[in-house]
């Protein structure tokens, strides 16, 4: 399977991930996991399906270990983050260093996409 098309089924599960946890908030009428909803969206659907895209678009920036690294520092860091931003925001300081850990895996993981971007920018 190619590149593209993992980060864009990552994409699609994160998704539906982060939509159902909007729906059961709604039903819930308890808000308090807004910013755990609003991260896995945004950096997990949406992030992961541009990636996804780019990438089909550009399939000689998928080639090489700097792509693959990426789909999987992006996914791991989004995969920690989610419950370690749910329980700080619920009051636990113990999930404080993953919460960190993981938003610099993501970080990074747009730092490498930066990277290959440059490297190709001529393409």
């Amino acid at each position: 399977m190619s590149l593209s098309m993992r980060f864009l089924l990552t994409a699609a599960l994160w998704g539906i991930i982060g939509m159902l946890l909007g729906i059961i908030m709604g039903a819930k009428q308890d808000f308090s996991m807004s910013p755990v909803h609003a991260h896995i969206n945004l950096l997990g659907w949406v992030s992961l399906a541009i990636y996804g895209i780019v990438y089909r678009l550009y399939p000689v920036m998928a080639e090489g270990r700097l792509a693959g690294s990426q789909f999987y520092l992006a996914n791991l860091g989004l995969l920690i983050m989610a419950p370690s931003l749910a329980m700080v925001l619920k009051g636990s300081k113990s999930a404080l260093p993953a919460l960190v850990i993981s938003e610099f895996m993501v970080f990074g993981a747009l730092l490498l996409f930066l990277l290959i971007l440059w490297k190709h920018r001529n393409v």
